[in-house]
């Protein structure tokens, strides 16, 4: 079982309540604290359960926060990330959902330091072929013909793709993440 390190950003909150409310589950584990900020080390299965968990705490303690669910790359740029997390919504946000609202807060800087990282990560072929792949409806037959490649070379690199960033591109929402982060 791994564990997802999750990052709770603070609006109005108590914190002494919230961290005692946390102190209660032992599949939650407070890795540090930093201003609005708390960084949680949570199991998989309550990381999946993260959603529920925000609406216990709303429930019982009147608050609500944005968590961050981390990707689990070790060299992913957080600290580049966590600044944005101020100007979101409440909620629960994985770096899908984070890479649109990037795009429409004008975040430049962070926008920029997510596209060299993911090029840095899988490399421009790989890129260029997942971009192809999107274009064509995400029909991986037209993107292999549009693109010359062998079919299974594409379903390589995606799958490539989706193993080193955790990016689903095969999902609506994976596309248009990466989509916008390249193209906007």
């Amino acid at each position: 079982m791994g564990m997802k390190t999750i990052y709770l950003y603070l609006k109005n909150v108590d914190e002494e309540s919230l961290v005692a409310f946390l102190s209660i589950y032992p599949g939650i584990s407070l890795l540090g604290r930093k201003d609005n900020l708390i960084k949680l080390g949570i199991d998989d299965e309550e990381a999946m359960n993260l959603q529920e968990f925000r609406e216990l705490v709303i429930q019982e303690l009147y608050h609500d926060f944005t968590a961050f669910v981390a990707p689990s790359s070790l060299d992913f740029p957080i600290d580049d990330v966590l600044p944005c997390l101020e100007r979101l919504n409440v909620g629960v946000y994985h770096i899908e959902q984070v890479i649109p609202e990037i795009v429409f807060l004008k975040l430049t800087d962070i926008k920029n330091t997510l596209k060299n990282y993911y090029t840095q990560l899988v490399g421009s072929d790989t890129i260029d072929s997942v971009l192809g792949f999107i274009k064509e409806n995400q029909n991986a037959s037209k993107a292999s013909k549009r693109l010359f490649m062998h079919r299974n070379t594409l379903n390589y690199r995606l799958d490539h793709f989706m193993m080193k960033t955790g990016i689903d591109i095969k999902s609506f929402q994976g596309a248009l993440a990466l989509y916008l982060l390249y193209r906007a």
